[in-house]
């Protein structure tokens, strides 16, 4: 049973008694400098791996006037890709003419052993047949590689015998893949199809004839990697606590230093992570073998990199995202009242709003 928003609401209502008598006193007793600063920031795109892929196609459709584009690797398409018309009529997700002006890029492993290479080819399929983007807004240069679940690197991961794309056993999920495809990087291939007016693609994607070591060089970022309260996002947008909703209380940003200034011009790129990943779990290990700050320091991105919780809700998912309605709101996770879906709304408002950073920054 579809449900129209009168539904939507009511049943979000059931499910989220509010946990927050006093909220402005919850807002309060968040330090400033765990405040996530306005930057002034642009064009937002996302990308993620495995759970992080399926979210972030997720927000690509819900927030369409938004976000920009999208990476997915390892993972599939918007959840409801069979019946979005509906949702955009019930208007739970953003215009759907919106769609048009995405530029998505999808990475796949023809041996993934935990997400089936055919959602990844019903992801292509959706965005080419159905919504029809250009072919030149969408790349599926690395949709079919020999590999398995993984993070493709060209400058991370573990080297020697029994390792590289279709290696199983790796802590953080990031393989090198040299053996099989040389200079190859999955961060680099989205962030310079995301964003063609760095130029990169071509010089930095082996696919087009580039190498990924001609675009950064291993471990070459001095930003500013901290901590920020989702707290102050997950109170008033989910109207609840961020453990309810399974986000960590805690997330990251990563600010390169040409991106202090109000008047930097830097562009803004939401990194989401697999399930079991979370800063939780590995602090800030996984995030630091993306290869996205060496991409943040070259190209003036800021990184938003929020965090999901270790829960147990009885199903086998630790540490993933809400995209699959494990909250227990039926379809709503497809719709712009996913809880989780709102935090990072109010998250990429707050960055992209007029510069205030003084306090965080220093």
């Amino acid at each position: 049973m579809e449900l129209g928003r009168a539904q939507v609401e009511a049943r979000l209502a059931a499910i989220f008694e509010p946990k927050t008598p006093n909220l402005a006193a919850e807002l309060a007793s968040i330090p400033n400098t765990r405040k996530l600063p306005s930057l002034k920031v642009h064009s937002p795109t996302s990308s993620g791996f495995s759970s992080g892929c399926y979210m972030s196609s997720l927000l690509n459709v819900v927030h369409s006037a938004t976000m920009k584009g999208f990476g997915c690797l390892g993972g599939g398409p918007y959840g409801a890709y069979f019946n979005y018309k509906y949702y955009n009529d019930q208007q739970l997700i953003d215009n759907i003419s919106n769609l048009q002006d995405k530029r998505v890029i999808i990475q796949h492993g023809t041996q993934d052993e935990y997400t089936a290479y055919e959602q990844a080819v019903t992801n292509r399929d959706w965005w080419k047949d159905e919504i029809g983007i250009p072919e030149d807004q969408l790349n599926t240069d690395y949709l079919g590689m020999d590999g398995y679940h993984n993070i493709p690197s060209a400058f991370y991961g573990p080297t020697g015998p029994g390792t590289g794309c279709l290696s199983f056993e790796n802590t953080y999920s990031v393989v090198n893949c040299a053996t099989k495809y040389p200079d190859y990087d999955s961060s680099v291939a989205s962030i310079c199809w995301l964003y063609p007016d760095l130029n990169c693609f071509n010089s930095g994607v082996p696919s087009a004839g580039g190498k990924a070591s001609n675009v950064v060089t291993k471990g070459n970022y001095n930003g500013m990697l901290t901590e920020f309260s989702q707290e102050e996002f997950c109170l008033p947008y989910a109207d609840n606590t961020c453990e309810k909703i399974y986000m960590s209380d805690t997330g990251h940003i990563y600010i390169p230093n040409q991106c202090k200034s109000s008047d930097s011009n830097c562009k803004l790129h939401l990194v989401l992570h697999g399930c079991g990943l979370t800063a939780m779990n590995w602090g800030t290990e996984y995030m630091k073998r993306l290869t996205m700050f060496e991409l943040a320091d070259k190209f003036g991105i800021v990184l938003l990199i929020p965090s999901a919780n270790n829960f147990d809700n009885g199903e086998t998912l630790t540490g993933c995202w809400n995209t699959n309605g494990y909250l227990g709101t039926g379809h709503i996770f497809m719709t712009k009242d996913n809880p989780q879906m709102k935090v990072y709304k109010g998250m990429l408002d707050r960055l992209m709003g007029e510069w205030d950073a003084s306090e965080f920054l220093n």
